[in-house]
């Protein structure tokens, strides 16, 4: 009867650590992906070429091995927005060593023009609310 208790423990065990690795390899897939992600949409956006993407590639997957750090670990929200700016400009003073002057140029304008995106439909989603808000149902 003990026999079965501990082969079934073992076993138990055994899957448990295999769901555990799995999850920890699909979490790295992941940043991989994120990285590989913004490594091609500069590629395309910004003409970039096979030395370039690569250094891209790799500033990519460094950023954001370091954002997911600071997730995990810093719980102050005020202390964790800040790292996660820090590291934004130190990606950023990167990439202006990687890119063209004219690369930098677009890529600084297409962050513009997306966090002026942005903005607007957080305005235009708010303008939403309160208008829902103020609107008084008639019964």
């Amino acid at each position: 009867m003990k026999t079965k208790t501990i082969s079934l423990a073992k076993f138990i065990s055994a899957f448990a650590l295999t769901i555990l690795f799995s999850i920890g390899a699909m979490a790295q897939d992941k940043k991989a992906d994120r990285a590989k992600v913004a490594a091609d949409n500069m590629k395309t956006s910004l003409s970039l070429t096979d030395a370039q993407y690569k250094k891209v590639y790799d500033l990519n997957s460094d950023f954001f091995a370091k954002i997911n750090d600071v997730r995990a670990t810093e719980t102050d929200k005020t202390v964790k927005g800040q790292k996660i700016k820090e590291l934004n400009e130190s990606k950023v003073t990167k990439l202006k060593e990687i890119l063209t002057p004219e690369q930098y140029t677009t890529y600084i304008d297409s962050k513009k023009l997306g966090k002026e995106k942005f903005i607007g439909a957080t305005q235009k989603n708010r303008y939403k609310t309160d208008t829902l808000k103020s609107v008084k149902i008639k019964q």
